[in-house]
C-alpha cells in the first residue's frame, strides 16, 4: 500500500466527518431528551384539560413503585372530583378519589369524625402529608379505604385488598401535588 499525503488528508477528511455525524447525534439526543423533560414538566400527569379546571391541589403518586393507569384518570366537574387508579407495589389496584374539602369540614365542629365513624375507622398513622385514617366501610365490602383531609382536599384511597399500616404510610409519604 502506497502513502501519499493525498490518503493521508482523505483519513483526515472521513474521520472529521465520523466525528461530525457522532456529534449530531449526541446533539440530536440530549435536545430530544431536554424536548421530553419540558413537555412532561409542562403537560404533568394530570391531563391539561383536567388540571385547568381543578381549584384544589391533587395528592398524586410519585414513580416509586405506584403505577398510575393514565387512561383511567376522570374529573366530574359537577362534584369536583377527579378519580384515578393505580397499580400498588404490591400489585394490587388502588382506586385513588379527590375532592375540595367540604365546607361542612371547617364550620361544623365533628363533621369529619363523623365521616371516619362511619366508615368504620379502625387505624390512623401520620405521613408527610397528612393524618390517614383506615377505614372498612359496609358500602365497598368492608375493602380498606384509606382517608386523609388536607391542604384543602379530600382523598379516598380504596385498595382492592387489604395492605399493612407501612405499606399505607409508605404510599401517602410518597404523594406529591402536582395541580392547584
Amino acid at each position: 500500500m502506497v502513502i501519499s499525503m493525498d490518503s493521508i488528508k482523505h483519513g483526515k477528511k472521513i474521520t472529521h466527518k465520523k466525528n461530525l455525524i457522532i456529534a449530531g447525534v449526541v446533539l440530536a439526543v440530549v435536545l430530544a431528551a431536554i424536548f421530553t423533560m419540558h413537555w412532561y414538566n409542562t403537560k404533568g400527569p394530570i391531563p391539561t384539560d383536567i388540571s385547568r379546571q381543578l381549584t384544589y391541589p391533587i395528592f398524586y403518586p410519585e414513580e416509586t413503585g405506584v403505577t398510575v393507569k393514565r387512561a383511567t384518570i376522570r374529573y366530574d366537574k359537577q362534584d369536583q372530583l377527579i378519580s384515578f387508579t393505580s397499580l400498588a407495589p404490591t400489585l394490587i389496584n388502588l382506586t385513588f378519589s379527590e375532592e375540595p374539602t367540604p365546607d361542612q369540614f371547617n364550620d361544623i365542629s365533628g363533621y369529619y369524625q363523623a365521616l371516619l365513624n362511619n366508615m368504620n375507622e379502625y387505624q390512623e398513622t401520620d405521613t408527610i402529608n397528612g393524618q390517614v385514617y383506615l377505614t372498612k366501610p359496609e358500602s365497598v365490602n368492608n375493602n380498606q379505604v384509606a382517608v386523609m383531609n388536607a391542604k384543602g382536599t379530600l382523598m379516598f384511597v380504596r385498595a382492592e385488598k387489604d395492605l399493612s399500616i407501612s405499606t399505607w404510610r409508605q404510599l401517602f409519604n410518597n404523594l406529591i401535588i402536582v395541580s392547584k
